[in-house]
């Protein structure tokens, strides 16, 4: 027996591009031409000063606000309909935190992304009747 060194490439494909991005407010355009690419496994930060963009660019990524016509938005490489909406981008695995307003004190970083993504009962009792059907079909076959 022999000891073999496998290597495995790592799919470096974007989870999520932007690209062509623009925000107008009435006669003043708050965002120019922006794009973002996030690869698999990537953790990202918007860091500028007051009134750069960066909170507007979050609220495009998650659906609070519709981007000037022209922008390319994907996740996995597949179009997404602009403006998009949160709990399709959410279930993709994006995951916004915000700056320390919003935060909950007593949770880990980890937590705080994940906030909103928590199972609830509604939720369980969905996934649960899901798990049960997939499981029918799966011994009917």
């Amino acid at each position: 027996m022999t000891d073999e060194l496998v290597v495995t490439s790592i799919d470096r494909r974007p989870r999520l591009s932007i690209g062509r991005t623009s925000k107008t407010f009435g006669h003043v355009k708050v965002l120019h031409d922006v794009s973002l690419s996030v690869a698999p496994g990537e953790i990202h930060a918007l860091i500028g000063q007051n009134g750069s963009g960066k909170s507007t660019l979050i609220k495009i990524l998650t659906g609070l606000y519709t981007p000037d016509p022209g922008a390319d938005y994907r996740i996995d490489e597949e179009p997404m309909q602009l403006p998009v909406q949160w709990r399709q981008v959410h279930n993709a695995g994006v995951s916004v935190v915000h700056q320390d307003l919003g935060l909950i004190d007593n949770l880990s970083v980890a937590e705080n992304v994940c906030v909103g993504g928590f199972p609830t009962r509604v939720r369980l009792q969905k996934d649960l009747a899901q798990s049960r059907n997939d499981a029918s079909v799966t011994a009917a076959s």
